[in-house]
């Protein structure tokens, strides 16, 4: 893949359809980074897998909640190689419902909750997140550093 290639993925808000999104951030993380070792590149794709799969979870969980037809209900998500410094921006866009992102919020860890750390995970693993919501028109944001 060359520097500033781009994919465009438009897929079903299933949860059956996130491994489609995974394999894709493996083979563009793999070509893109050659200069790594084998370990840091299953790193990289390991927790750039984990971050961007729990943000397409709060998505089909929670902006389309309710929705009966999953086929009609999309995520469309880019995904871009930029060149300096290397990084992989994905942008995930979604029509469902928007919600109120504090990027500052932790989840309590006095206790051992079932749910709830999936945000925070995310913002642990990847270098930016950005949320923007609109009103059915919600964009995440997502920058992974690959040198």
């Amino acid at each position: 893949m060359q520097n500033n290639s781009e994919i465009s993925l438009d897929i079903p808000a299933r949860f059956d359809q996130l491994e489609l999104l995974r394999n894709h951030i493996e083979n563009i993380i793999q070509t893109a980074t050659p200069h790594l070792t084998a370990e840091e590149v299953h790193l990289l794709t390991y927790n750039t897998q984990l971050a961007v799969n729990e943000i397409g979870t709060n998505i089909i969980e929670h902006a389309y909640a309710g929705v009966i037809d999953r086929d009609t209900a999309r995520v469309i998500v880019r995904l871009c190689v930029l060149p300096s410094p290397l990084q992989l921006e994905i942008r995930m866009h979604d029509t469902g419902h928007s919600f109120e992102y504090d990027p500052t919020r932790e989840p309590l860890f006095d206790t051992i909750p079932e749910r709830g750390y999936g945000l925070f995970l995310a913002r642990q693993l990847l270098d930016h997140i950005e949320y923007i919501p609109k009103p059915n028109a919600n964009t995440w944001h997502l920058i992974k550093q690959l040198s």
